[in-house]
């Protein structure tokens, strides 16, 4: 698993960005673009230091996509493209970034999403819970 820089994200330009306000929900949320990424299973952080080092016509086009790609969309391209237009704005430039952010910004291969196996200690104590349920099973059924 990548490691979050957690102490970076409250001083992060990218902020104004991320809690921006994307819309309003059909059930009368409202949508900022921290919630859209993560919805799209993307990590906020990273894919802002991605669309802030893209020209901003290709930045507006790859959130648009985003935006109409959410399961509960309610904005087809054109106004996704407008909302787009309007949030990509609040990125920073480059001078405006931390160094963390720079650094972020930075083209690093993405790990795809994984889960993690269990470890063996893990698998040992279900199978001794597997095993006591058994064997209380068969002391209450009294076979």
């Amino acid at each position: 698993m990548p490691a979050t820089r957690i102490f970076d994200l409250a001083r992060s330009a990218f902020n104004p960005f991320l809690f921006a306000e994307v819309g309003i929900e059909a059930n009368g949320q409202s949508l900022s673009v921290v919630s859209l990424l993560a919805r799209n299973g993307r990590d906020p952080w990273d894919e802002a230091a991605s669309l802030a080092a893209m020209p901003a016509p290709r930045a507006i086009e790859a959130l648009a996509r985003i935006i109409t790609a959410t399961q509960s969309a309610l904005w087809p391209l054109p106004a996704a493209t407008e909302i787009a237009r309007r949030l990509i704005a609040f990125l920073p430039t480059r001078a405006e970034q931390s160094p963390q952010d720079r650094l972020a910004t930075q083209t690093r291969p993405r790990a795809p999403f994984t889960i993690p196996l269990p470890s063996p200690w893990q698998i040992a104590l279900l199978l001794l819970i597997v095993a006591l349920g058994a064997l209380a099973f068969q002391t209450w059924s009294g076979t």
